[in-house]
């Protein structure tokens, strides 16, 4: 990229983040026209608030729960080790890549779909080939929660399908993000404009063969994090 076009982004981005600021301390949440029910902007570098709406209140979490899914398993294992498919992840309701019992991926394979897919099967796999069970993988994410201070988050699936407790706040997951290796691996997973990642993932439909089949797909990625779907409507 050419130095003058990466300094104009830079200054666009610094004058729309300033603006975001400012009208954020003289107009009130309802002016913003936000749609969402809760809503938080906060500084990477230090922390502070620059603009809230609700962001303390408790809610469902959906898919971001796979931002967490995802930072327990980075910081837990090498991201080339093989992951066998356990029988709690076939048939996982929701978005999936429709894994098989049995077979291998790698773990930097199941991340990629976790966060391209949004793949509720993928983050079953992670959970036991990771913690052993679903259950203890919770566990290990709620450890990491109160390690980040996370006081009104509390994980009861790696994948945000409804669960009674299974709640965060906005500016909770705002915090897990900034606060975790979260970031560098999600730059390595989601590239800005029209570019495509490349990943390997088990294929939806086993026509050729009884065995595992994997082929490369390309999927466009986007420059923002999961919109919090986690069951297919």
């Amino acid at each position: 990229m050419p130095l003058r076009k990466y300094a104009f982004i830079r200054i666009s981005t610094l004058f729309l983040a300033l603006l975001f600021a400012m009208l954020s301390l003289v107009l009130p949440a309802q002016a913003l026209s936000l749609s969402a029910q809760s809503a938080v902007l906060i500084d990477a570098r230090d922390g502070r608030v620059l603009y809230e709406k609700d962001a303390d209140t408790p809610r469902p979490m959906a898919s971001t729960t796979k931002i967490m899914t995802a930072v327990v398993a980075l910081e837990s294992c090498d991201v080339n080790e093989i992951i066998e498919i356990a029988d709690e992840a076939v048939g996982v309701e929701g978005s999936s890549i429709y894994l098989q019992k049995g077979e291998r991926m790698t773990l930097l394979e199941l991340l990629y779909a976790l966060l391209l897919q949004s793949a509720n099967d993928a983050a079953v796999a992670i959970a036991v080939g990771v913690g052993g069970s679903v259950g203890n993988f919770a566990d290990m994410m709620n450890e990491k929660a109160t390690s980040l201070g996370l006081t009104s988050t509390h994980f009861e699936n790696p994948n945000g399908l409804d669960a009674d407790g299974h709640l965060t706040t906005a500016y909770d997951i705002a915090v897990a993000v900034v606060g975790s290796c979260f970031q560098c691996f999600f730059k390595r997973v989601v590239h800005f404009g029209s570019r495509c990642c490349e990943m390997r993932i088990a294929c939806y439909y086993h026509i050729l063969s009884a065995r595992q089949c994997t082929f490369g797909q390309r999927i466009p990625c986007a420059a923002s994090h999961d919109d919090g779907v986690a069951r297919s409507q």
